[in-house]
């Protein structure tokens, strides 16, 4: 369980962190991970975690691509993201770039440009898009014409 502030809402982040990179670091490349990460530092490349990702105040991504379990941004990214659970912009958040997440939460004064795909995690890759069709019924053609 994670910390709570004096509303007991958990604190983003405030889980336990396998990775970090600090405030003053620059990482480049791609990183891959079974544990948590958090990016309060400048980060270019690609992330790829089991876990769960949470990108700091101060932090700053340049991503091709993030894919993460859980997706807490309180600083900026740019990117294609996805969050097979729950995507989460705090306040101070910016988004750029295309995600999919299966939950989406954006904050007031959070920022987000981009396309939004929400997938559901039941369904097999084949069948989301069958899920968010739209079927438009059809008209009677005597009642229209009576």
């Amino acid at each position: 369980m994670g910390l709570r502030n004096k509303n007991n809402v958990e604190v983003p982040g405030s889980k336990k962190i396998d990775t970090i990179i600090g405030k003053d670091t620059v990482v480049k490349g791609r990183v891959d991970s079974e544990g948590a990460i958090r990016i309060d530092g400048r980060f270019e490349g690609e992330i790829y975690t089991s876990s769960d990702l949470v990108v700091g105040e101060s932090g700053n991504i340049a991503a091709t691509r993030i894919e993460a379990k859980n997706i807490s941004i309180a600083g900026e990214v740019h990117g294609n993201v996805v969050a097979r659970g729950k995507l989460e912009l705090i306040p101070t958040g910016k988004l750029y770039g295309d995600v999919q997440m299966a939950v989406l939460v954006v904050e007031d004064g959070a920022v987000f440009q981009g396309q939004c795909e929400m997938l559901n995690p039941d369904l097999d890759v084949r069948e989301r898009g069958k899920a968010f069709s739209i079927k438009t019924p059809i008209r009677d053609e005597a009642a229209a014409t009576g």
